[in-house]
Protein backbone atom coordinates (compact mmCIF):
# COMPACT_ATOMS: atom_id res chain seq x y z
CA UNK A 1 0.00 0.00 0.00
CA UNK A 2 2.72 2.33 0.83
CA UNK A 3 4.00 1.93 -2.90
CA UNK A 4 0.51 2.35 -4.14
CA UNK A 5 0.41 5.59 -1.94
CA UNK A 6 3.42 7.20 -3.30
CA UNK A 7 3.01 6.49 -6.77
CA UNK A 8 -0.36 8.39 -6.34
CA UNK A 9 1.38 11.21 -4.59
CA UNK A 10 4.43 10.77 -7.28
CA UNK A 11 1.43 11.16 -9.82
CA UNK A 12 -0.15 14.05 -8.41
CA UNK A 13 2.75 16.02 -7.30
CA UNK A 14 3.80 15.54 -11.83
CA UNK A 15 0.13 16.64 -12.44
CA UNK A 16 -0.06 19.64 -10.13
CA UNK A 17 3.33 20.83 -11.93
CA UNK A 18 2.14 20.22 -15.66
CA UNK A 19 -0.77 22.72 -14.75
CA UNK A 20 1.12 25.32 -12.68
CA UNK A 21 3.43 25.55 -15.72
CA UNK A 22 0.32 25.45 -18.26
CA UNK A 23 -0.87 28.52 -15.97
CA UNK A 24 1.95 30.35 -15.95
CA UNK A 25 1.93 30.01 -19.45
CA UNK A 26 -1.88 30.97 -20.06
CA UNK A 27 -1.25 33.99 -17.43
CA UNK A 28 1.69 35.30 -19.89
CA UNK A 29 -0.02 34.82 -22.68
CA UNK A 30 -3.04 36.73 -21.25
CA UNK A 31 -0.63 39.55 -20.02
CA UNK A 32 0.13 39.90 -23.23
CA UNK A 33 -2.81 40.13 -24.90
CA UNK A 34 -3.73 42.82 -21.88
CA UNK A 35 -0.68 45.16 -22.67
CA UNK A 36 -1.19 44.76 -26.68
CA UNK A 37 -4.60 45.80 -25.91
CA UNK A 38 -3.81 48.82 -23.41
CA UNK A 39 -1.12 49.84 -26.05
CA UNK A 40 -3.87 49.88 -28.96
CA UNK A 41 -6.14 51.64 -26.58
CA UNK A 42 -3.42 54.54 -25.58
CA UNK A 43 -2.48 54.95 -29.43
CA UNK A 44 -6.35 55.24 -30.18
CA UNK A 45 -6.50 57.92 -27.36
CA UNK A 46 -4.24 60.18 -28.94
CA UNK A 47 -5.38 59.26 -32.23
CA UNK A 48 -8.49 60.95 -30.87
CA UNK A 49 -6.46 63.76 -29.11
CA UNK A 50 -5.08 64.78 -32.47
CA UNK A 51 -7.94 64.67 -34.79
CA UNK A 52 -9.54 67.09 -32.14
CA UNK A 53 -6.53 68.90 -32.36
CA UNK A 54 -6.82 69.27 -36.26
CA UNK A 55 -10.18 70.25 -35.64
CA UNK A 56 -9.55 72.84 -33.89
CA UNK A 57 -7.01 74.31 -36.59
CA UNK A 58 -9.54 73.56 -39.40
CA UNK A 59 -12.02 75.67 -37.43
CA UNK A 60 -9.76 78.14 -36.54
CA UNK A 61 -8.34 78.51 -40.59
CA UNK A 62 -12.37 78.63 -41.52
CA UNK A 63 -13.20 81.66 -39.05
CA UNK A 64 -10.17 83.31 -40.74
CA UNK A 65 -11.54 82.78 -44.26
CA UNK A 66 -14.92 83.45 -43.14
CA UNK A 67 -13.50 87.06 -41.54
CA UNK A 68 -11.73 87.60 -44.86
CA UNK A 69 -15.17 87.37 -46.79
CA UNK A 70 -17.05 89.41 -44.88
CA UNK A 71 -14.29 92.38 -44.32
CA UNK A 72 -14.28 91.58 -40.96
CA UNK A 73 -10.79 91.44 -41.52
CA UNK A 74 -8.91 93.81 -43.70
CA UNK A 75 -4.77 93.55 -44.03
CA UNK A 76 -3.05 92.66 -40.97
CA UNK A 77 -3.89 90.31 -38.38
CA UNK A 78 -1.85 90.42 -35.01
CA UNK A 79 -0.83 86.96 -33.80
CA UNK A 80 1.38 85.48 -31.10
CA UNK A 81 4.40 85.71 -34.01
CA UNK A 82 3.72 89.37 -34.83
CA UNK A 83 1.72 90.47 -37.52
CA UNK A 84 0.64 88.59 -40.68
CA UNK A 85 -1.98 88.62 -43.55
CA UNK A 86 -4.82 87.08 -42.71
CA UNK A 87 -3.68 84.66 -45.83
CA UNK A 88 -0.31 83.99 -43.61
CA UNK A 89 -2.31 83.23 -40.97
CA UNK A 90 -4.44 80.54 -42.95
CA UNK A 91 -1.59 79.07 -44.39
CA UNK A 92 0.29 78.48 -41.14
CA UNK A 93 -2.45 76.58 -39.97
CA UNK A 94 -3.15 74.48 -42.73
CA UNK A 95 0.54 73.81 -42.27
CA UNK A 96 -0.25 72.49 -38.52
CA UNK A 97 -3.21 70.60 -39.85
CA UNK A 98 -0.85 68.88 -42.40
CA UNK A 99 1.58 67.55 -39.20
CA UNK A 100 -1.08 66.66 -37.04
CA UNK A 101 -2.42 64.94 -40.40
CA UNK A 102 1.07 62.83 -40.70
CA UNK A 103 1.14 62.35 -36.88
CA UNK A 104 -2.54 60.34 -37.03
CA UNK A 105 -1.70 58.44 -39.93
CA UNK A 106 1.65 56.99 -38.33
CA UNK A 107 -0.68 56.35 -35.24
CA UNK A 108 -3.22 54.61 -37.90
CA UNK A 109 -0.10 52.83 -39.43
CA UNK A 110 0.73 51.41 -35.68
CA UNK A 111 -2.90 49.87 -35.07
CA UNK A 112 -2.98 48.50 -38.52
CA UNK A 113 0.12 46.64 -37.27
CA UNK A 114 -1.52 46.08 -33.97
CA UNK A 115 -4.52 44.07 -36.19
CA UNK A 116 -7.14 47.02 -35.22
CA UNK A 117 -9.14 48.73 -37.66
CA UNK A 118 -9.26 52.63 -38.56
CA UNK A 119 -12.85 53.57 -40.50
CA UNK A 120 -11.63 54.84 -43.74
CA UNK A 121 -14.68 57.31 -43.93
CA UNK A 122 -14.86 59.04 -40.34
CA UNK A 123 -11.21 57.61 -38.86
CA UNK A 124 -12.46 55.71 -35.57
CA UNK A 125 -11.11 53.63 -34.33
CA UNK A 126 -13.20 49.99 -34.09
CA UNK A 127 -12.66 46.44 -33.92
CA UNK A 128 -10.77 44.01 -35.59
CA UNK A 129 -13.38 42.07 -36.27
CA UNK A 130 -15.94 44.80 -36.72
CA UNK A 131 -17.20 44.58 -40.43
CA UNK A 132 -18.79 47.97 -40.45
CA UNK A 133 -18.09 51.36 -38.45
CA UNK A 134 -19.73 51.76 -35.13
CA UNK A 135 -20.14 55.46 -35.67
CA UNK A 136 -20.83 56.19 -39.60
CA UNK A 137 -21.54 52.78 -40.61
CA UNK A 138 -18.86 53.05 -43.64
CA UNK A 139 -17.97 49.07 -44.31
CA UNK A 140 -14.63 48.64 -43.11
CA UNK A 141 -11.70 46.67 -45.44
CA UNK A 142 -11.29 43.24 -44.75
CA UNK A 143 -7.83 41.85 -44.06
CA UNK A 144 -5.70 42.28 -46.26
CA UNK A 145 -7.04 45.59 -47.85
CA UNK A 146 -6.55 48.70 -47.21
Amino acid sequence: MDKNMNRILQELASSAADAADEARAAARSAGKVVSEKYDAMKLGLELARLRRAQDDVLCEAGRMLFMMHTGEVKDVVETEEGEKSPRQVIDAQLVKAEQLQQEMTAIEDKLRECGAKVCPKCGRLCGARDAFCAVCGEKLPEEGEA
